[in-house]
């Protein structure tokens, strides 16, 4: 058996659900960048930075932790990059207005982390 190269593997996971995502909603939905930068107990994140002054979100990305994604590599797969990439959607469909309802409320996030079989209802972000 090969060894299973875990970043690719993720990197091509977060494009495959960003393509269903995008062919769901009938729109584009721009690839931004992957980084395995993250580190601690915390398994992946979706994260932008926000213009005080003028409010647009620049500096959109996916980070993931290298570590637990190498321990646990289908667990990443089916979970964590679906949750991630969920996220990220529900951040370009509802913007600011998806804080009102948290960030795992809106019914648009959880079809997108359902995009394959996995139970993520149940989850807190301090559950990961």
């Amino acid at each position: 058996m090969l060894p299973v190269d875990e970043l690719k593997a993720v990197r091509a996971r977060v494009t495959e659900c960003l393509g269903l995502a995008a062919s769901h909603l009938s729109r584009d939905i721009p690839e931004i960048p992957v980084l395995f930068n993250l580190t601690g107990k915390s398994g992946g994140m979706f994260r932008y930075r926000k213009d005080k002054e003028t409010g647009r979100c620049y500096d959109l990305q996916f980070r993931f932790n290298r570590i637990l994604a190498r321990e646990n590599l289908s667990e990443y797969l089916d979970q964590i990059c679906p949750h991630e990439v969920a996220h990220y959607v529900t951040h370009l469909v509802w913007g600011q207005r998806s804080i009102r309802t948290g960030p795992n409320g809106p019914r648009l996030w959880l079809r997108c982390s359902r995009s394959r079989p996995t139970d993520v209802t149940n989850w807190t972000h301090r559950d990961r």
